[in-house]
């Protein structure tokens, strides 16, 4: 993960331009429940799993324009999805027991499950998606109590995974008894065509869905959420009382009024619009300056693009002379977590406009060097 630095240009891995944030209908509706909840004695401490009335938009959220069917019992509110991450973790492994992981994947979901204790395997990644032969061998050897994936839009090379593969993934959930952390963190930018629906859609029995606002509004609100049935979402909460005991409960109200107002749907067309433009610059861009030296696909969905390199060499000048270019960038080898492992670059388009973009890829350019 990248954070911002006086002085340097960060290349974030699809953060959103937080300059589109509807910040008066927020600061109205935030505003509104603060005096609303002063008058009624209602400041104080609530339900560990989040505000009812958010619990409630997501649930019928996620019911309607993602094919679950939840209650707000089935919905369990953090401060964002790595908090999702940390709790289900806590939730459902314990030290010994062994979780499973792309090659490529999210570097902070691997070292939480390190940090329990777990065994980590990595499925490797083929041209088609993860190579569900070698999965099924895995745990005919091992005996797997969880699966991290990031589906619809795969962390970090963006692909969707294929319908055959969802259903064989579910089938072997059931064979072998493992649970699947589904992180849907961008469900909500999608620019080709209508994307499939969540495994959890499919057998919420097996499946814990994780999601997030952070990518569609801001990362400063801090609200993600996990859906699962509801012993899951007990244990969660449990876990949530130890380390945090509860969110921001008034800035989740305001949250709720947003989406039940449509304003949350409003400002997801807007920004999809939007960066729907930047996705097709960076491409056009990319293209141009520096298409001899970087492999890319434009995503389909998702707030990144994914650059491979033919000639590793660019890569490895790229990151060492990142800061004196001025850049700061993801390390092209944390997405594996080896030495050895496959390598690219992870570039968000998303909070960047079209000079900045242009800025971009100059800098990119000027550091792998190519004329």
């Amino acid at each position: 993960m990248t954070f911002p630095e006086p002085g340097l240009f960060c290349l974030d891995d699809g953060t959103p331009d937080t300059r589109l944030f509807p910040v008066e209908h927020f600061a109205r509706a935030y505003r509104s429940i603060m005096l609303l909840g002063a008058r009624t004695g209602k400041l104080t401490y609530g339900d560990p799993r989040g505000s009812l009335a958010l619990r409630q938009a997501i649930s019928k959220m996620l019911n309607v324009d993602r094919g679950l069917a939840t209650t707000a019992d089935n919905i369990c509110l953090t401060r964002g999805s790595q908090m999702a991450i940390y709790v289900t973790a806590k939730a459902l492994i314990h030290s010994g027991d062994t979780a499973v992981v792309e090659e490529l994947t999210y570097p902070p979901a691997r070292e939480v499950f390190r940090s329990m204790g777990a065994s980590v395997l990595r499925i490797r990644l083929t041209e088609l998606g993860p190579d569900l032969d070698q999965f099924e061998a895995t745990c005919r050897r091992h005996p797997v109590r969880l699966v991290y994936l990031t589906p619809h839009h795969h962390f970090p090379t963006t692909r969707l995974l294929r319908a055959d593969q969802r259903l064989r993934l579910l089938a072997l959930a059931e064979q072998f008894g493992f649970s699947i952390l589904e992180d849907d963190y961008d469900h909500e930018f999608h620019f080709q065509r209508q994307p499939l629906l969540p495994l959890a859609s499919i057998d919420p029995s097996k499946v814990v869905y994780i999601g997030s606002l952070s990518k569609l509004l801001s990362p400063h609100l801090r609200i993600g959420y996990l859906a699962a049935p509801a012993n899951v979402i007990e244990r969660a909460a449990r876990e949530i009382m130890i380390i945090d005991r509860q969110g921001d409960q008034i800035a989740e109200a305001a949250v709720a009024e947003l989406i039940e107002s449509g304003e949350l749907r409003r400002h997801a067309r807007k920004a999809l619009s939007i960066y729907t433009r930047r996705r097709d610059r960076l491409a056009l861009l990319l293209e141009k300056e520096i298409g001899a030296a970087v492999n890319f696909r434009p995503p389909d969905g998702g707030l990144a693009f994914w650059l491979t390199f033919g000639d590793l060499r660019h890569l490895d000048r790229l990151e060492e002379r990142a800061p004196s270019i001025g850049m700061k960038l993801l390390p092209s080898r944390s997405f594996s977590g080896t030495a050895d492992g496959p390598r690219g670059l992870r570039v968000g388009f998303a909070g960047l406009n079209d000079a900045e973009l242009g800025e971009a890829v100059k800098r990119l350019k000027s550091g792998i060097g190519v004329t």
